[in-house]
């Protein structure tokens, strides 16, 4: 098992950037429920603050808050994944490696994340979620 050198910053704020594998796929809009299900059943068995949160069909984005005293967005990530996973009929292509470690083939492994020291990062932020849709011509003004 990998071990990544990680920024953690209890209480800390972060931007996340999180990629289904088939980049193709529209999965995130096609089973937006499932997505909101796993996210509040987690958010409330380990709890933090999402300040903001874009979904776009094959990624999202948010900004997390997590609690004074707590680091840990790894295992958060790691059980929404699971559990959004775990709603979605198995159709997908799995690679041997991804079967001999018992994975979908949903998922990007890994997620990129940024620390937010200030709260003007942070609102600038959180700003640039408002653009991202516009962006890439999902939404209009």
């Amino acid at each position: 098992m990998s071990r990544y050198r990680r920024v953690r910053v209890c209480g800390g704020t972060y931007f996340f950037t999180v990629n289904l594998l088939e980049r193709k796929r529209s999965l995130l809009l096609d089973r937006i429920q499932d997505l909101r299900e796993s996210l509040a059943f987690i958010k409330h068995r380990l709890p933090f603050h999402i300040d903001a949160w874009v979904v776009l069909p094959d990624h999202l984005h948010a900004v997390w808050i997590l609690p004074e005293g707590d680091y840990d967005y790894c295992t958060r990530w790691r059980e929404i994944k699971k559990r959004f996973s775990a709603k979605i009929p198995q159709i997908e292509y799995l690679s041997a490696n991804r079967t001999k470690r018992n994975e979908r083939g949903i998922w990007q492994r890994r997620f990129w994340y940024t620390p937010l020291e200030t709260q003007e990062t942070t609102g600038l932020t959180s700003t640039t979620f408002i653009l991202i849709p516009l962006n890439i011509n999902w939404s209009t003004a």
